[in-house]
């Protein structure tokens, strides 16, 4: 019979978004793979009510999905399109957005150089 490890707890230390004018919103990374895709990583990003990641141009592909709480996206164009736990938006590298809470949420904000939708892209 095989014998099961215990279980092996560990430590996410959340970090503080403050780049673009960002404020109220801390993130963990979840995974960071080297190879073979290079670039790939997943956060857990927490918005505190009234927190704002502010505008800025993607480097690669970025899946953002709230998991708990509502929120707003924007991109180019500057209109803000709420979000409720369960959506998602996709951005394309280069593109512009902006995301933000009056009331918290929490969103998984998957980043890629190729995108992480299946038949998007």
């Amino acid at each position: 019979m095989a014998t099961v490890p215990g279980v092996r707890r560990v430590r996410l230390s959340p970090r503080e978004i403050t780049a673009f004018g960002s404020r109220g919103v801390s993130m963990v990374s979840l995974a960071r793979v080297p190879e073979p895709v290079p670039g790939f990583a997943v956060h857990l990003a927490t918005f505190a009510a009234g927190a704002v990641v502010g505008r800025h141009e993607t480097r690669l592909w970025q899946l953002f999905a709230v998991i708990s709480g509502e929120g707003w996206a924007a991109g180019a164009d500057d209109v803000r399109v709420p979000l409720a736990a369960g959506d998602a938006v996709l951005w394309q590298p280069g593109e512009l957005h902006e995301s933000g809470s009056g009331t918290g949420m929490v969103a998984l904000v998957v980043e890629s150089p190729v995108s992480p939708v299946p038949d998007e892209g």
